[in-house]
């Protein structure tokens, strides 16, 4: 015989038993009475395995979330961390800007410093040039000037020396008075005249040397010397150069 197991219109399961002899009605009205019971057991043990099947799976599920809501204060602790180092980074990262600012500024600054510098010494080389030029110009100026002076004392000692060279071999020729025919005056006035042409001449050859030093051909020999003996000599020259009239009155 075979006894379906039914609940809630719902067939839990079949029981199937065997006999050797015939099921009697008692029996038969038996496995019907308790059939329904039986399907109440399978049912409840059904269900208790379903809800301990549930349990385990929503203890596992609460397991899991536990884990993934540690992971997630985990987290973010983490991510508040790299929000206190962004924020640090951001701070400084300002910080940084603002000097690099700064250091931009004065960089611009420095770079109009620089400039202007190179202006003013542009301006300084072009007047430094300029000036070059002029003191080039006034050096060539000095040097045709000292060449043309040399040149013009050169040629006024040779027109002096020919007409001076005559008065000193005529007035020396009149001091010696070999022929007796000069008075005592005449021969010291003679020999004056002789005197200062000698001089006339010394100063014409030192005018020479001066300007050959003052053109660069000669060179300085300096050396102690006597000043009494200059001095004698200004003095004694001075006696020699009596002004034209008196030296004619003089002679006469």
């Amino acid at each position: 015989m075979v006894q379906p197991l039914v609940r809630e219109a719902e067939v839990l399961g079949v029981v199937e038993l065997g006999t050797l002899y015939a099921f009697s009605d008692k029996a038969l009205a038996f496995l019907d009475l308790v059939a329904e019971a039986i399907a109440v057991g399978v049912a409840t043990l059904l269900s208790h395995e379903r809800a301990q099947s549930l349990l385990a799976v929503f203890q596992a599920q609460t397991e899991e979330l536990s884990v993934r809501q540690a992971e997630l204060w985990q987290a973010n602790e983490t991510l508040e961390k790299q929000a206190v180092a962004l924020r640090t980074s951001e701070a400084n990262l300002q910080a940084q800007q603002e000097e690099l600012r700064q250091t931009n500024e004065e960089l611009e600054e420095q770079a109009q410093l620089r400039e202007e510098q190179k202006r003013k010494i542009s301006r300084k080389n072009e007047e430094l040039e300029r000036t070059h030029q002029e003191i080039e110009k006034k050096a060539r100026d000095l040097d045709m000037a000292s060449r043309y002076k040399s040149e013009f004392l050169a040629n006024m000692s040779h027109e002096l020396r020919t007409p001076l060279n005559s008065i000193l071999l005529l007035s020396q020729h009149l001091s010696e008075n070999k022929d007796n025919t000069l008075t005592e005056k005449q021969v010291e006035c003679a020999a004056t005249v002789h005197a200062s042409g000698n001089d006339l001449l010394a100063l014409i050859n030192e005018v020479l040397d001066l300007a050959k030093v003052e053109a660069g051909k000669m060179t300085l020999e300096l050396e102690e010397t006597a000043i009494g003996n200059s001095v004698d000599a200004m003095e004694k020259n001075s006696g020699r150069w009596p002004r034209t009239g008196a030296l004619n009155s003089k002679c006469m």
